[in-house]
This record gives structure tokens, sequence and C-alpha cells, in this order.
């Protein structure tokens, strides 16, 4: 369990972060979602003590971090995802995922065994990719070989700052999910920081709402869609209502495919009510929306991750 208790930062005459106080469960997937310069990150980094509390502590089982003597080792035993994927350029991509290993642990032969293992987990072909430079590799390929590098020695928990944010939409549609399955199957407490507020709802099993350094709610995506605490979360997430929304919004959100045929038209400024109605009439049908192409499944996809469910109720 990390436990913030009493956690305040301030730079000179500027509060970021004030009276945080909250807890994330043993093996909870925690998303920290709000607009820029509202502290996500700086919290975030405050967990592995890359940034330190102005004022009051930060708990890991029980433990406060900021006595803990050998910093090394404790960020060691922390996976970190960055944006980037953070990977050595002068290494290949074996190489950056054994920078996390105890090479004493294991022989080569069983080091490189593991390693193609996790590589085989995210999708990655290990004879293709283990010898490949960052160089050679697209952003989401580059940011699978950071997850396996953050998970491969099994953390107790994983920190990942705007991981998916530079990826394009269908890449960053199969991270989620991916990241979704490697959850369920480590077990690993995740903390996510994102800005993108349909991420956050997809993948938090709570999400914490962070507006100028203070927490403004701290719930479960479907009760924040249901029942925002305040103004600013109902605005926040305003655009999260589907009834709102409409089809350029399916594909911002990654829930299409590279259109690779003719299909009947429809504007990406339509609305999902008309799209639905489209649908309704055929519904083996697929939209074609400019270069994507929209199904029915895409479109229940899309509101199910986006609180679909709680707007119908």
């Amino acid at each position: 369990m990390i436990s913030l208790i009493n956690v305040h930062k301030n730079y000179v005459d500027k509060v970021v972060l004030d009276k945080i106080n909250f807890e994330i469960a043993s093996h909870e997937f925690f998303v920290l979602v709000g607009p820029s310069g509202s502290g996500k990150t700086t919290l975030l980094k405050m967990i592995n003590r890359l940034n330190e509390p102005s004022s009051g502590r930060i708990e890991i089982d029980g433990q406060d971090v900021k006595k803990i003597e050998d910093i090394k080792a404790f960020r060691r035993g922390i996976g970190y995802v960055l944006q980037s994927g953070a990977l050595f350029p002068n290494l290949t991509v074996a190489q950056n995922i054994a920078v996390t290993l105890d090479d004493k642990k294991y022989k080569p032969d069983e080091q490189n065994q593991l390693i193609a293992s996790m590589l085989k987990r995210v999708d990655l072909d290990p004879a293709t990719f283990m010898q490949r430079y960052p160089n050679e590799l697209s952003g989401g390929e580059a940011q699978r070989v950071g997850i396996v590098r953050a998970l491969i020695f099994k953390p107790n928990i994983m920190l990942m700052d705007e991981p998916f944010s530079a990826l394009d939409p269908l890449s960053r549609r199969q991270l989620q999910n991916l990241l979704l399955d490697l959850h369920r199957e480590f077990k690993t407490t995740i903390v996510f920081v994102t800005h993108d507020m349909q991420e956050a709802l997809k993948l938090g099993q709570r999400v914490a709402i962070l507006h100028e350094g203070e927490i403004q709610q701290i719930a479960s995506p479907r009760e924040i869609m249901a029942k925002p605490a305040n103004d600013f979360v109902r605005n926040f997430f305003a655009e999260e209502n589907p009834a709102a929304q409409n089809v350029e919004n399916v594909i911002a959100a990654g829930f299409a495919e590279e259109s690779v045929g003719q299909r009947f038209n429809i504007s990406a400024s339509a609305s999902l009510a008309d799209l639905a109605a489209a649908l309704q009439k055929a519904p083996d049908a697929i939209v074609q929306v400019d270069d994507w192409q929209i199904s029915k499944d895409d479109v229940l996809n899309y509101l199910a991750a986006n609180g679909g469910e709680a707007a119908h109720e």
C-alpha cells in the first residue's frame, strides 16, 4: 500500500501540492489526471523520491520512504516508464532491458531467455527485436520495450508518466489494452499519470483528479461520470459525456482502424447519434471517415470505455 499523508510541496512562493491525503491499495491500477501544471508528475516522482515533499510523508507498506538510506536500491525496486521510453540509444533492446536485472542472479543464457519471453509477452518477436537499437524502433515498439524493462524484475510498484501521450491513436489503444492485460497478469501496483480524460477513465480502477495542486475527487470512473464532486470535475469530464460526442472523438480515442477499402462515408463532425442511426440500418456496415473506418463494435467499445453505460442509466 502507498500512503500519502499531509503531503505539501512548494517552490519558493509557489504551492505545487497542498494537503494531499490518500492511499493506493496494493495491486491497484491508480490514475492521476488533471490539466497541465496540476501537480501530477510532481506527485508521481515523490513516490520513488525523485522529488521530495516540503512537508508531510509518503509511506510504502508502512515504511516512511524518506527514512530509506539506500535510495538507489529503493528506486531500482520500482518500475518506471517515461513518455519516450527513455531507452539508452547506444544499447540494443536486449541490453536496455538487462540494465534492470541483477546479473548475479542469471547466467547469460537464462537472462536472454527471460528477456525473450517478456518480449513475446508484449508482442515483439525476440529474433527480430533483441539486437535492434532504439533508433530502429517505432514509438509504440519503444514503449513496449520500456514496459518490459520496468516489469521484467517483477516490481511491486510501477510508475508511468504519460507513457502513451506521443503515440498515434491506434498504437495508443493497443498499448492501453496490453497494459490492462499485463496488470491483470502481474498484479503490479500501477500509478499512471495522464492529462487525457479518456485514457484515465479507460485504465483506472480509481482516478484522482488534480487541479492547482489539490485533489478534487478520487473515485472509480463510473462514479466520477455519474457523480462528479464539484463543478471543476464536471466541466473537466464534460466532453466525455457520450451524448455530446461526435465521430471525430471515436477516432481520436483510437477506436477505429485505418481504412483498407471504400465504404459508405460520414463526416467526422457528425454526431454519434447520426452514426448510430446509420449503423442501425446496416449493422454490418463499415463507415468510412476520411482515412479511417469505424464499425459498430468500435462505437460500442468506445462508449464502454468512456462511461457509456452510466450515461444510459
